[in-house]
Order: structure tokens, then sequence, then C-alpha cells
């Protein structure tokens, strides 16, 4: 069981700055990959960093998400590994076409960061997306990691860099609670966490859920109720096995 931080209170750190820092970093130790972005979201976050010390292998697609998705499909079938930071809320609407088509048809390894997430854009109805899950769900060969903090997200970029296969990465904007006091717990994508052990009943989430689930654990418990929350963090492949354990060993799920 991982060592959480819900008994503080909004220790926050941000995704949006972790998938830089962490690209910054890798890019640093040597690792081979591409990196593709749009508009002036990544220049203004630790992503830029990347771009100043790394100009040949960062690509600029300004406000034309489908054609970014596109080319990173491209470079990829030639061979490299592509991350490509996209603006959430029209990453799976406007580029529906080239994640289906081009990224997923061709099962080709770019990892497609969705930053702004869910409602979290604070631009008004056309910038909240949420119907982006349901759709990546539909799409063959898709991989879907939602990391509940900053500390996770890294972890999930790094394992990604060796991972095959199309990926979406779906972060919100600013800073969020921390669900793990550190990093020095086993992580794998595609296999849940347990963030923390009961018996009465399970509570499963993925991204800022997980952290909200265990305050709603800590509610429980005076009530003298011990629940297990479950970190979900693949969305697909689902780990259908931790489901299914936790309804057999808890009262409900």
């Amino acid at each position: 069981m991982a060592n959480t931080t819900y008994d503080f209170d909004m220790m926050l750190s941000n995704a949006r700055e972790a998938y830089g820092e962490e690209l910054y970093k890798m890019a640093m130790e040597g690792k081979d990959f591409v990196f593709t972005y749009s508009d002036n979201v990544a220049p203004s976050t630790k992503a830029g960093q990347l771009i100043q010390n790394f100009p040949e292998r960062c690509f600029n697609f300004g406000i034309a998400e489908p054609d970014q998705v596109g080319a990173s499909a491209g470079l990829a079938l030639s061979g490299c590994t592509v991350f490509a930071q996209v603006f959430g809320p029209f990453l799976p609407l406007r580029a529906a076409d080239q994640i289906h088509t081009d990224a997923a048809y061709n099962d080709v390894n770019v990892r497609l960061i969705g930053t702004h997430s869910g409602v979290t854009s604070g631009g008004g109805p056309t910038h909240n997306v949420v119907a982006d899950l349901a759709l990546y769900r539909a799409i063959p060969n898709l991989t879907i990691c939602v990391p509940a903090d900053a500390g996770q997200c890294r972890k999930i970029i790094r394992a990604s860099l060796t991972y095959q296969g199309p990926m979406i990465i779906r972060i919100s904007r600013g800073g969020e609670p921390d669900v793990y006091a550190n990093n020095d717990y086993d992580f794998e994508i595609g296999k849940a966490i347990t963030v923390r052990d009961g018996n009465d009943l399970t509570l499963i989430g993925c991204g800022p859920s997980v952290y909200w689930s265990l305050m709603a654990s800590k509610e429980l418990e005076k009530r003298g109720i011990h629940d297990r929350v479950g970190d979900m963090h693949t969305i697909k492949p689902f780990a259908a096995e931790t489901a299914i354990t936790c309804a057999k060993e808890t009262r409900a799920i």
C-alpha cells in the first residue's frame, strides 16, 4: 500500500508543470524522443526549458491540433517516440480523426498529453471537455492514463518512454492536492494502486478524484466504516482484476 498524504489538507502540486520538468530531465539524460506542442501553452510552463535547450527536437503547431496529431503520428511512423502537448479541450473533438486513424490505427508511439482537461481550463463552455474519456475509450489500441497528482504524472511520462503504442495522458490546468507523500511506490501502466486498505467498501477513482476519495474515506472512518481506496490511474487497459478482487473482498464498490 502506498504512503498517502490524506492526513494533510491541500498539499498542492501541478501536473502541467511536472510533465515538462520530467521531459526536460529525460532529455538531459540523453533519452531520445521528439516533442510537439500547440499554441503558447508549453513555452509558458517548465516545458519551455526543453524547447529552449533542445529546439531541434521541438515543433510548434500553433492552434492546428489536427495537424499536430497527424504530424506527430508521422514522426512516430519514422521511428521516433513522440510526446505531444495538446490543449485538452480541443484534443478529443478537433483531432478525433487523427487520433483514431493516424495514431491509433497505425499503433505508433505517440503520447498525447491533454492539458487543461475536464472543466479546469477556465475558458467557459467551449473549453470544458466532458466527453473525452468516453471518446478515447472507444478507440482501439489507445492507452489512457490519468495521473492522480504531479508526482504520478512524472512516473507516467517516464514509463511511457518505453511503452509500446499510442497513449493519452490526461491532466488538469492548475495545482491540485497531492495524493502520495513521496514517489517511492511501485507504478506500472495498466495496474491499479491500493492507496488505502479496508474491507467495508471500496472507492475507486482516477486523477484528482483519488484525493477526494481519500477525504471521503477520512470522514467514513469517523463513522466506523473502513473503506479501501483504489487509484485507477490507467483507464484503458482497465485493471479488471483489481475491481474483481475489491468486489469479492468488500461489500460494495
